[in-house]
């Protein structure tokens, strides 16, 4: 589901900012190519027990990389300082959930570019 080459850029980005455009612009990316299949699989999890197992595990994997960056952002620093790493964790966690996704691109009729700058319209 991820894009290994992605993911690598992110990590070795060492510039907070951009490493997060770089998780929002792999996010899009991945929904994008996988956001309806991601979607059938939601909501078949509550009718197949294999399907939902399946289901926790894509949403066990999305929580561990988006900590992962949280981490890295810790580290460094950057993180403020009303955040801990739990929490900034969910918060990137939610924005790039694929259920999010879906309620805004085909929901609300969003671009994938729109999606992409989610966090630049709480600025506006």
């Amino acid at each position: 589901m991820l894009e290994q080459e992605l993911y690598r850029a992110v990590v070795k980005e060492p510039d907070p900012e951009r490493k997060l455009r770089l998780v929002a612009a792999q996010s899009r990316l991945v929904k994008t190519r996988s956001g309806a299949l991601l979607e059938m699989i939601r909501a078949a999890a509550s009718a197949d027990s294999e399907i939902a197992d399946l289901w926790t595990g894509i949403e066990t994997k999305l929580l561990e990389v988006q900590r992962a960056v949280v981490e890295q952002l810790h580290v460094s620093g950057s993180l403020a300082a009303s955040l801990d790493v739990t929490r900034a964790t969910d918060i990137l966690w939610t924005l790039n959930h694929p259920t999010v996704w879906q309620l805004l691109v085909p929901g609300r009729g969003w671009t994938g570019k729109e999606y992409e700058l989610l966090p630049d319209a709480l600025d506006e």
